[in-house]
């Protein structure tokens, strides 16, 4: 089933956290003078047109991106992730860049990009975008069987972004099984695995998140931080999103801490809210 676009969601608050979170994480590997690589299990096309007949269709962007760029005094963790949609803006000032794009402008020339993207369309999009750039390798394939035969990388450095759409409920056990399949092979590795949080009547998917996420935090032993951000705890349907990181770099929970508390505040919403969790090493996991 690939009838989801992102198109129609490109730069909501979903997409401000985790397009933050991914930049703040790249920058910390680039600290080091040694390459890494960067793997996207579902791409999309790259970048996207605010001014689009998809992404007007709901608007999201307005209480995303635009609340976060037309906000004065925004605090400097928010500095580089914005200075880089800025350069986005100089081909199309509608833009607003995917995933991939942002971790392309981050990484540094002997780094590598492998991204995944099974829909047609949005797999031409994104083959277009980087068809110049000798770093990038694009995959029409499956994302979720991605790790299995790209890991370990060659530079035993690397970064994971699985970022599905959730269309089905069994989606929440495959971003489980796809973590245990990278962590198997290369248990060092910084993990990102975005996931929406939903409140829907006679919804399975309004627990599913919950039980992938009590998954994450039991069944690896891997240092993890959990964050999630909800502009309105009330609203029906996609009430929030949360990213689950595993090896999450030295100094990101205080940097997250800043970014959501600021978020928070300047949602327009007393309903707001924003949840960050730091766990250790799992002794009890690490010793079976």
């Amino acid at each position: 089933m690939l009838s989801y676009r992102h198109a129609f969601h490109a730069g909501n608050h979903a997409d401000v956290i985790k397009h933050l979170t991914l930049v703040l994480c790249c920058e910390h590997l680039c600290k080091k003078d040694k390459p890494f690589s960067y793997l996207d299990t579902h791409a999309g096309a790259g970048m996207y047109d605010l001014n689009s007949e998809a992404a007007k269709k709901n608007s999201e962007y307005l209480n995303g991106i635009d609340r976060l760029a037309n906000t004065a005094s925004v605090p400097e963790v928010f500095r580089s992730y914005l200075s880089l949609i800025e350069q986005a803006k100089k081909k199309n000032r509608f833009a607003y860049p995917g995933s991939p794009w942002f971790a392309a402008q981050v990484l540094r020339p002997y780094d590598q990009l492998n991204l995944f993207e099974l829909h047609t369309n949005d797999h031409a999009k994104l083959r277009q975008l980087f068809s110049s750039d000798k770093r990038v390798r694009i995959h029409n394939l499956d994302g979720y069987q991605s790790v299995k035969s790209l890991f370990p990388p060659a530079s035993r450095r690397g970064i994971t972004l699985i970022d599905p759409p959730y269309e089905l409920e069994h989606e929440y056990q495959s971003v489980l099984s796809t973590l245990k399949e990278g962590i198997k092979r290369f248990n060092t590795g910084i993990y990102l695995a975005w996931y929406p949080l939903i409140n829907r009547d006679g919804s399975a998917k309004s627990k599913a998140w919950e039980k992938m996420l009590k998954h994450i935090q039991s069944d690896f032993s891997q240092e993890q931080l959990h964050i999630q951000f909800s502009p309105d705890t009330e609203a029906k349907g996609m009430y929030g999103s949360g990213l689950a990181i595993i090896n999450p770099p030295w100094g990101l929970a205080e940097q997250l801490q800043e970014a959501l508390s600021f978020l928070c505040k300047n949602t327009g919403n007393q309903k707001s809210q924003f949840k960050i969790e730091a766990r250790a090493v799992n002794q009890h996991n690490q010793n079976r």
